[in-house]
């Protein structure tokens, strides 16, 4: 079954749209076309908000899709598992820090020197390890006082 905020919420989606199509009386048909266009569209939803942040697919939403779980659906959840384990654990470093940016809770504890190479002091000739110099300090008349 999918997270408990998602299937309370999909409960009440499908009520409310039981209700609208009720009272317009369109009929049978009408609810399975509106009833399985839901169905498509809460799940695609719920894929593309995990996606942004977890890096895979919404989980159970075979459940969503089609009112059932097979075996072929509990396989693909595995399958995201392991890979939410290994974005979480070994590739989810540069994303954390820019929410945390985002956030207003990046310290300057945390920041690191950026180096930036100057062209114009590259000697071409030079060893590899000459090659990024870093630029000098502006000159004192140009620092903050």
């Amino acid at each position: 079954m999918p997270s408990r905020t998602n299937l309370a919420q999909w409960t009440i989606a499908q009520e409310a749209l039981d209700h609208q199509l009720l009272m317009v009386n369109w009929g049978l048909t009408a609810k399975q076309i509106f009833t399985a266009c839901l169905h498509d569209m809460w799940a695609d939803n719920g894929d593309t908000l995990s996606f942004m942040y977890t890096g895979t697919g919404a989980l159970r939403t075979e459940h969503i899709r089609k009112g059932n779980v097979s075996i072929t659906g509990k396989l693909s959840d595995l399958m995201k598992n392991v890979n939410r384990f290994v974005v979480n654990n070994f590739q989810d470093d540069a994303k954390q820090a820019v929410i945390e940016i985002i956030l207003g809770k990046f310290s300057k504890d945390q920041q690191k020197q950026v180096v930036i190479v100057n062209p114009h002091l590259l000697n071409l000739d030079s060893e590899i390890t000459q090659a990024y110099t870093p630029l000098p300090p502006p000159p004192s008349s140009l620092q903050e006082k």
